[in-house]
């Protein structure tokens, strides 16, 4: 592949990973309803990182493990 096929490549996962982000958006705030309505907290630290957790065991690179620890936590923390 030359360069533009790898920015084209680059731009669909861009847009791939912009609307999963949004899916699960939408998904945490009907946790987050839920949760008001049963009168849970909406936050709980075991859960955060139990999620980290899961999803570092699941990283096959090249991402470092603390890289996606803050990318999650900048992005996406219920």
């Amino acid at each position: 592949m030359n360069l533009d096929d790898w920015r084209s490549r680059i731009n669909n996962l861009d847009e791939e990973i912009l609307k999963l982000l949004n899916q699960r958006g939408t998904a945490a705030l009907r946790i987050g309803e839920l949760k008001r309505q049963q009168g849970l907290p909406y936050y709980i630290p075991e859960r955060e990182a139990q999620v980290l957790d899961r999803l570092v065991g699941l990283t096959g690179g090249p991402l470092a493990s603390e890289a996606i620890r803050a990318i999650w936590r900048e992005t996406v923390c219920e």
